[in-house]
Parts: C-alpha cells; sequence; structure tokens
C-alpha cells in the first residue's frame, strides 16, 4: 500500500509539474509568467522530495524515476533550447540537477534515451504544433487551478 501510495503521489506531482513545465514552454506574455510561477512552485516540491536521496525510491532507480521524472532529465534542456526559454537554470534546483546527472549516467537509461540532436531537430520541426497544444490544454489547466 505505501508504495502504491507513492507512486501515485509521484505521478500526481509529475503530472503537474511537468503540465505546468510545457505549458511555460509554448505560451507568451502574462500567461507564460504565470505558468512559469507554477512550473516553478512544481519544481520546488520536486526539488524537496529528492534532497536526500539519490533517486525518489532510495539508492536505485525505480519505477518513480522512470515513470514520473524521466522527462526532466533528458527532455528538458531540449524543450527549452527550442522554446527559447529557460525554466531551470543551472544553478536552481541542486537535487534534480544532481539527480538527472546520476539519472543519465545509469548505463541502462543511457542505452534508452533518443540522441539529443535528433530530440532537438525533431522539435523544432514540430515547434508550431507545441505551440498549438499548449493553447489547447491551457483552458483545462487554469480551469483546476
Amino acid at each position: 500500500i505505501h508504495t502504491q501510495f507513492s507512486l501515485c503521489r509521484v505521478r500526481e506531482l509529475f503530472g503537474q509539474c511537468l503540465m505546468s513545465v510545457w505549458l511555460a514552454l509554448w505560451t507568451e506574455g502574462e500567461t507564460q509568467k504565470v505558468l512559469m510561477k507554477d512550473a516553478k512552485e512544481h519544481l520546488a516540491i520536486v526539488e524537496t522530495q529528492l534532497k536526500e536521496k539519490r533517486f525518489f525510491g532510495g539508492v536505485a532507480i525505480g519505477l518513480a524515476d522512470i515513470a514520473g521524472a524521466s522527462v526532466l532529465s533528458h527532455w528538458a534542456g531540449v524543450l527549452q533550447e527550442v522554446a527559447g526559454i529557460t525554466i531551470m537554470s543551472d544553478d536552481e534546483y541542486p537535487a534534480i540537477r544532481r539527480w538527472m546527472e546520476d539519472y543519465n549516467a545509469d548505463e541502462v537509461v543511457t542505452e534508452c534515451l533518443p540522441d539529443r540532436d535528433q530530440l532537438v531537430s525533431h522539435f523544432t520541426s514540430i515547434r508550431g504544433k507545441c505551440v498549438a497544444a499548449a493553447k489547447s490544454m491551457l483552458p483545462n489547466y487554469l480551469a483546476t487551478k
């Protein structure tokens, strides 16, 4: 039961975090400022969860790392680069940064990660679709606030 609760909590936490990050990346103006604030608040919660742990489950990569957080580890930098904004600067969220490095350094994880340059190329080519998707998701997100 404890594990199920933890996984549900991680899914909820990362669902909120990743949605706010995604929307902040692809919106503009005052809306983006509000979403950036939301994203940073959610990232601060994730930071707290990782402060005294190497991975979300402790010393080894577990389901919570894979299911909930792997997007942050490899894709966040790519998406920030393509969107042209920074949500997580290099000096913010040291526990998340450490976790990202440890996660991405794992041999099994490394074998599964797509090539960064290919990701940049892909997301650059569909940037307009990302903006359109964010605009369509925004009303539902704002309705839950």
